[in-house]
């Protein structure tokens, strides 16, 4: 399976590019950045300077998605939206890495991220990217809405106690923690330095 992945010189593309390059059933034919494009991959992730053969190209290109069958999205929230439909009259189907495509009601994602779904019909066709939840579902759908670190480590260590009834789901509370990384390497300014925002 030929895949695409857009941002892939942001947070998480590194490991994406890496995880993909040794999968033995895909190949990662287009790592496409705006701000690095044409540069090689290890220009942005120096450890893969013997891994992955690729230069990042510009999303304008259409034929970057050219024998594709499989778009990652790990672009910024609210990005996705936008550009989901296109890539699903080419045929292709879409992992959004962002926060897009996390909620099947829309209302939620207003609730949440304070703008409106630009595409509330796909937010509602979208699968919730957990494997170990919705296996089935993810085989055959178009749109996976990958969910994020917090809600994975959450969910799966709270999922068997929900199902057997063993706690009320509406009294769980999931306290977490983030270091300064989890800002993502496009957004590290001033006020995500250590020195900061350490003892806050």
């Amino acid at each position: 399976m030929n895949i695409a992945i857009f941002g892939a010189a942001g947070y998480g593309g590194g490991e994406l590019l890496r995880w993909l390059n040794i999968h033995p059933h895909v190949k990662v034919k287009s790592a496409i950045s705006e701000t690095m494009s044409g540069q090689p991959v290890h220009a942005a992730f120096p450890g893969l300077s013997k891994r992955v053969n690729l230069s990042f190209c510009d999303g304008k290109d259409a034929s970057a998605l050219d024998d594709c069958e499989l778009v990652f999205l790990a672009r910024g929230n609210g990005i996705a939206m936008n550009q989901v439909e296109t890539l699903l009259e080419r045929g292709l189907r879409v992992i959004d890495l962002s926060a897009d495509f996390r909620f099947r009601n829309p209302a939620d994602y207003l609730t949440w991220y304070g703008v409106d779904h630009t595409s509330p019909a796909l937010s509602t066709a979208a699968v919730y990217g957990l494997p170990e939840l919705h296996r089935e579902e993810i085989k055959t759908a178009n749109i996976v809405g990958n969910p994020g670190c917090y809600a994975t480590a959450s969910i799966l260590a709270l999922a068997p106690a929900v199902k057997s009834r063993l706690v009320d789901a509406k009294s769980i509370i999931v306290d977490g923690k983030s270091g300064v990384s989890g800002a993502g390497r496009s957004k590290f300014g001033l006020d995500t330095h250590y020195s900061e925002v350490n003892e806050s």
